[in-house]
């Protein structure tokens, strides 16, 4: 969570400049405590942000998914495209290869078909990490 440890961060040498403070023990506790609720509540709006955040994200999906069925597949088409091909050149394709050399054609990845790939694959095993762990800090 690197926005939470930013956010976070920047209160803790407000910590150590309140220890520095030449005040009574009584006032540095009271500041200290103070701190302490700025980053409980700092924490909690981020938590409560990226909660809304993955909610938007699932009601997109809802929504694809009621649609009809083109806008409701575009998705799992894609996915089972990048499978063939990736299935096509290192599965299928150098087997056939040995026996029809001249034959097979494998397909050219672009540098973006990876990084579509990476991000797609990433971006739901993210938000499905995401939901569980708001699910499991809101118990």
């Amino acid at each position: 969570m690197g926005l939470l440890s930013f956010l976070t961060g920047g209160i803790e040498p407000i910590g150590k400049l309140v220890d520095n403070l030449h005040t009574s023990d009584e006032e540095r506790l009271a500041l200290k405590n103070e701190l302490a609720a700025l980053e409980f509540g700092l924490s909690r709006q981020l938590l409560a942000y990226e909660e809304q955040v993955i909610k938007t994200k699932g009601d997109i999906i809802t929504a694809e998914a009621k649609a009809n069925w083109y806008v409701s597949s575009w998705r799992p088409t894609l996915q089972y495209v990048f499978i063939a091909i990736l299935a096509n050149n290192y599965l299928v394709g150098p087997y056939l290869e040995t026996i029809f050399p001249s034959i097979i054609v494998t397909l050219d990845f672009p540098d973006k078909f990876w990084t579509l790939l990476t991000v797609a694959v990433g971006g739901y095993i993210g938000s499905r990490g995401a939901e569980k762990i708001v699910k499991d800090w809101k118990q």
